[in-house]
């Protein structure tokens, strides 16, 4: 996956379009759904933090600047383990 830069604000930003071509999607994207509906919350339980400041707003609280792209691959790698590979 790339997206142009290992900056989390501009990965936030391109998954938020993605986000919003779901909205629009007759195709079925079951990881997609998912990642949309439920990564947030899978993000909140990683780090035990229920604030409303975002998945992205959490990583970068809780890692350094240089740790939060690969933080970030880290849970969606997780998630995706968990919610995809595990519920089929």
């Amino acid at each position: 996956m790339f997206f142009g830069s290992n900056d989390l604000r501009d990965v936030h930003i391109h998954l938020e379009g993605w986000r919003a071509h779901r909205r629009y999607a007759t195709d079925k994207d079951s990881f997609a759904d998912t990642f949309f509906e439920e990564f947030h919350g899978f993000v909140e339980s990683h780090y035990d933090d229920h604030r409303t400041i975002g998945w992205q707003g959490l990583i970068c609280e809780y890692e350094g600047k240089d740790k939060q792209f690969e933080k970030f691959m880290e849970l969606v790698e997780k998630f995706f383990r968990q919610k995809v590979l595990v519920e089929k």
